[in-house]
Order: C-alpha cells, then sequence, then structure tokens
C-alpha cells in the first residue's frame, strides 16, 4: 500500500521489504505524505468485494473500526449495504409484521486498541480525532477516541503534540506491547452485550491477536489451528469465529 501511495507522488524508493529498508530516508513508510493514507485503489476493490460476503454473516449487532482510516473505510464500504439499512429503521413499528422489517440500528464504534502496530511508519500514525470526525462522524462512533492536548509537547520521537498520542517516530511498538493492547481489546469485547460483532482491523494487529492473546484451534496438538485462524490475513479478508471465554 504504501509503495503504491508513494509511486502516486513521484516518489522513488527502497522496494526491498526489509524492515531496517524501512528506516532509511527514500522508505515510503517514512513519507510525512503518507499519514494515515486513505484505501488505494486496489483496496477500494478489495473492500467491495466484502459485499458480497457480508451478508452470510447472521445478525452483526455492532462494527468495531481501527481508527485508521483505511481500516474504517474498508468496513464503511464493505458493510455499505448493511449500514444503509440504518438509515432506513422506521422510528415506530405499529405491526408485528413492520417490526420484523425493522432492524435495528448497527453502530460503528472506533477503538484505539485494534489499530495497526503502532510507531516509525508514517501509514500507522492517524489523524486527529477532529478531522476524522469530519470525515466520518456521520457513520463512526468516536466517542472512545483520545488525541493529546493541542498545547501538549510531542511524544518522545515526535508523536503526540494535538493527534495521535501513541505514534512514536523513533520507536516502534514490540509485540508483546501489541499483545499486552489485544488483551485489553478482548477485555472490552467481552464487556460488550452483542453476541455478534465485526471487527475492521489490521493483518499485524491480526497476527499477534490468534498467535499469541487467544488459544486457536482444539489446543490438544500443534495443529490445532483447523481454520487457518492464525495465518497471515490478506487485505479485506473477512474470517468468522467464536471466541469463548473460561
Amino acid at each position: 500500500m504504501a509503495g503504491e501511495l508513494a509511486r502516486g507522488l513521484g516518489q522513488e524508493f527502497d522496494e526491498t521489504g526489509e524492515y531496517e529498508a524501512a528506516r532509511s530516508s527514500r522508505s515510503p513508510y517514512l513519507l510525512p505524505e503518507l499519514v494515515d493514507p486513505p484505501l488505494t485503489a486496489l483496496g477500494i476493490e478489495d473492500a467491495k468485494r466484502l459485499r458480497s460476503i457480508a451478508p452470510q454473516l447472521p445478525n452483526p449487532a455492532l462494527l468495531v473500526v481501527s481508527p485508521l482510516r483505511r481500516a474504517t473505510q474498508t468496513i464503511l464500504i464493505g458493510f455499505g449495504d448493511l449500514l444503509a439499512q440504518n438509515r432506513q429503521v422506521p422510528t415506530t413499528a405499529d405491526t408485528p409484521a413492520a417490526m420484523g422489517r425493522a432492524r435495528a440500528q448497527i453502530p460503528v464504534v472506533a477503538h484505539e486498541d485494534c489499530r495497526e502496530q503502532i510507531g516509525v511508519h508514517m501509514c500507522d500514525r492517524r489523524f486527529p480525532k477532529e478531522d476524522l470526525e469530519a470525515e466520518f462522524g456521520s457513520s463512526v462512533d468516536y466517542s472512545l477516541i483520545r488525541d493529546a492536548p493541542r498545547d501538549a509537547p510531542g511524544a518522545k520521537g515526535g508523536g503526540g503534540g494535538g493527534g495521535d498520542p501513541r505514534w512514536q517516530a523513533d520507536r516502534r511498538e514490540t509485540y508483546p506491547e501489541m499483545a499486552e493492547r489485544a488483551w485489553f481489546f478482548l477485555e472490552w469485547l467481552r464487556s460488550r452485550p452483542e453476541g455478534e460483532i465485526v471487527v475492521g482491523t489490521h493483518s499485524a494487529f491480526l497476527m499477534c491477536l490468534f498467535n499469541v492473546v487467544l488459544q486457536v484451534g482444539n489446543g490438544d496438538d500443534d495443529d490445532g489451528d483447523k481454520e487457518g485462524l492464525a495465518t497471515f490475513f490478506k487485505t479485506g479478508e473477512l474470517r468468522s469465529t467464536v471466541l469463548t471465554w473460561e
């Protein structure tokens, strides 16, 4: 994604994909123009393919999105037909038949703890809350998102300062740190009353979630992941799973 966007800006860069190369001045991941970028044209097409899959979910009652714009856009596009019903729900239903046709409005909530691995990469530094609300506020609830105060000094390495308080220019979030916030996110999901929840998030976060935080499969052998949940997620890919708490 970053490479595609950089090419659109006429930038040359190192395409090795190596992490250390991402710290070089020629890496697209460090371009300030790529702060919290939107979906590329390819990403939009991937999101549109979700439209044929989303109706297969029995009864999603809540959509949760990473506050990064590309994840939010993926859910709003992929579940657009479902969300369009929100605008068609009557405020009153006088008959049992009408009540059956009226579907409860499905909230879309942004949650900081399900965002991509944080730090160094400009594409993983989110927009300020007010900018996100200006773009998506009519569809997404940002009440759980908090910005650093405008008069606060930037976080170590240049993050914060009225925007993203978690992002640091010189430090990438470690996997144990990401696993910890993934656990906090699961605890939040556990507290929700909804039985079926859709989460729009990112590949690195999901790899951490399914390989570190959750016990996937039957747990009796090394091949417990019967459904491939612990494998890498493709762009716009949807997988369904049941979480149980012990």
